[in-house]
């Protein structure tokens, strides 16, 4: 079978095709979603230009970890936000998600 694509526009995998999958781990600036968003970005391009599929970031990443209680509604993003519009390109162009 086939595993349904992704929010992000990740093509399917078949249960039997291997992934190339890395981890990364690094600070993000609380609260500031722009900056985050542009580490993501950098990440992907150059985990997709070294043949990495599949970066997993830590959760909480794109807001940090130390983000004020009182800030997180401006933080929140909804699906359809531009900023994660802006990594699913990314992650389209350089074949990651």
């Amino acid at each position: 079978g086939h595993y349904g694509a992704g929010p992000l526009g990740a093509k399917p995998a078949r249960q039997d095709e291997e992934v190339t999958a890395a981890v990364w781990q690094g600070a993000s600036r609380p609260g500031d979603l722009e900056a985050n968003v542009a580490v993501v970005e950098a990440v992907l391009q150059r985990a997709g230009a070294s043949g990495v599929e599949l970066v997993v970031f830590p959760e909480l990443f794109l807001c940090g970890y130390d983000c004020e209680p009182r800030r997180l509604r401006e933080v929140a993003l909804t699906l359809d936000s531009a900023l994660l519009g802006r990594i699913g390109k990314c992650a389209a162009a350089t074949g990651t998600c």
